[in-house]
């Protein structure tokens, strides 16, 4: 169970003029800069009371201007808006030009103490975000001794204090609020997963990053983007927000980083390299991977030890190797290596869910590059046959399906495409194009069941023996979201049902 967001203990109080004095041009048609406000807010169901409400216009077509009055009715004791709204007669009313930016402003000032007491790591990329971001906060707890904050696509977390993500990176105000709780409750490092619509939106432009990491930079959310280079050009925007002379890890082994660090924000950062393919500050060599995890020598400046991980498959030395290089110098080699060595698993990334006569995994696979990872990394596990569970989601980049049904062909013994999160989608219509990226002669290996708890079963019943079951692109999710309703769906429990019922 998640806990109900707090506003922290020790309430900040500023006035509208300073919190808006570097927000451009304000009109006040209502009160005046002397009005003194005790938080923001951009959701008018997320009030305190006190606060300033900003309208904001959203990306997915609501607009915060119709919902000035509710705001003021739930506590709102003023509003910044781009034009005049009815917002009752007691709450106090800015004019700016752009309210987003105003935001963003706001937050800087508002929560500039709050955030000044904080050491913020980010952690970018396709894929490995959320595995690299509790690492990190593993190890930093580990090695130190004292609780961290860590927000990302699970799970947002205050110490052992934990909130329901709704999305990866939190919005602005949200993120403020973690912020005011963490530093108002003595913890000194907050480390987050910021994702590429975050940074496009803004949302984490009030903050400033002692370290940066990036994983990898391969093709997701083009629906968004709309061309790679758009998103690689959204991703890039961290840098800007990392301190001079800040840490920004860098896996050398991925073209899409290597763009990023070519930079100029990066060239006043000190660089801190990882590979597995080259030489670099940090590398792991002599790399063993098996069912039950991985080992390998870790090499730092420091010298050489010898690490073994829970994590499964290459791609999380990868990770292992960003956690170290981020953490590195804050904690002690041995420190580093006993954490990575006690570490668990992060849920439905690569997570064995059954280990009988042959083993089910679920990931948060939902790309062609982190699909092919997975099924890379568990290929190369001693098995008889990998069966492939996968579909794509709905409203997303239509691109990547048929290059998802290629991958899955081209490595995969037995394929079973279904549905994955369709949204307002088909599901039928999804699956065809999925479909279409499989050569005519792998077809006769390829099953196509919509229903994803049958999907499920058929491959728990298909599976014999060293079978290796891999079920893609739900992970830790617990529903399928269908014509904007989400209901309760866990791959992990489908596969408990289809076990007692082939095995009882």
């Amino acid at each position: 169970m998640y806990g109900r967001f707090c506003h922290g203990g020790q309430h900040v109080k500023m006035s509208m003029g300073e919190m808006l004095k570097n927000a451009g041009k304000v009109k006040y048609i209502k009160g005046g800069p002397d009005t003194v406000v005790t938080g923001i807010a951009e959701s008018s169901e997320e009030m305190r009371k006190g606060s300033v409400f900003f309208c904001i216009k959203g990306f997915g077509g609501a607009n915060g201007h119709d919902f000035a009055y509710a705001a003021v009715k739930n506590g709102a004791s003023a509003v910044v808006c781009e034009k005049p709204v009815s917002a009752g007669k007691s709450a106090a009313i800015a004019i700016v030009k752009n309210s987003r930016a105003a935001l963003i402003e706001a937050a800087r000032q508002f929560y500039r103490e709050k955030a000044d007491a904080l050491s913020f790591t980010g952690i970018t990329g396709t894929k490995g975000k959320t595995t690299v971001s509790y690492l990190i906060g593993a190890l930093l707890e580990g090695g130190l001794k004292r609780p961290c904050a860590v927000a990302g696509t699970i799970k947002y977390r205050v110490g052992r204090k934990e909130y329901e993500s709704m999305t990866t990176t939190p919005s602005i105000t949200r993120l403020c609020r973690l912020i005011e709780e963490s530093a108002d409750a003595g913890i000194r490092d907050f480390v987050m997963e910021v994702s590429s619509h975050a940074l496009d939106q803004g949302r984490v432009s009030h903050i400033t990053f002692d370290t940066v990491v990036l994983t990898n930079v391969t093709r997701d959310h083009l629906d968004y983007h709309k061309t790679y280079g758009a998103y690689l050009k959204a991703k890039s925007k961290i840098t800007g927000l990392l301190k001079t002379r800040g840490r920004i890890v860098i896996n050398r082994d991925d073209p899409g980083c290597l763009r990023i660090a070519s930079g100029n924000a990066c060239k006043r950062a000190d660089r801190f390299y990882y590979s597995l393919r080259s030489n670099a500050m940090f590398r792991a060599v002599d790399i063993k991977t098996g069912f039950k995890g991985a080992s390998f020598t870790l090499v730092t400046p420091s010298g050489r030890k010898r690490v073994k991980t829970n994590l499964i498959g290459r791609h999380n030395v990868y990770n292992a190797l960003a956690a170290a290089a981020a953490v590195y110098g804050k904690i002690s080699d041995e420190d580093i290596r006993r954490g990575l060595q006690e570490f668990r698993l992060v849920p439905g990334r690569l997570e064995p869910v059954y280990s009988g006569k042959f083993g089910v995994i679920t990931d948060y696979a939902h790309t062609p590059d982190s699909l092919e990872k997975a099924m890379e990394a568990l290929n190369a596990l001693s098995h008889a046959r990998l069966i492939t569970v996968f579909g794509a989601g709905g409203n997303r980049d239509r691109g990547k399906r048929p290059l998802m049904g290629r991958v899955a062909a081209r490595l995969s013994d037995i394929i079973i495409i279904t549905t994955d999160n369709p949204r307002f989608e088909e599901p039928e219509g999804i699956i065809r194009e999925i479909a279409a990226g499989i050569p005519k002669k792998e077809m006769k290996n390829t099953l196509i069941i919509k229903d994803r708890r049958k999907a499920i079963e058929t491959a728990v019943c298909l599976a014999r023996e060293n079978d290796i079951v891999l079920l893609a692109g739900k992970g830790h999710e617990g529903y399928q979201a269908i014509k904007g309703k989400k209901y309760s769906f866990s791959d992990a429990v489908e596969v408990k049902k289809a076990l007692k019922r082939r095995f009882g």
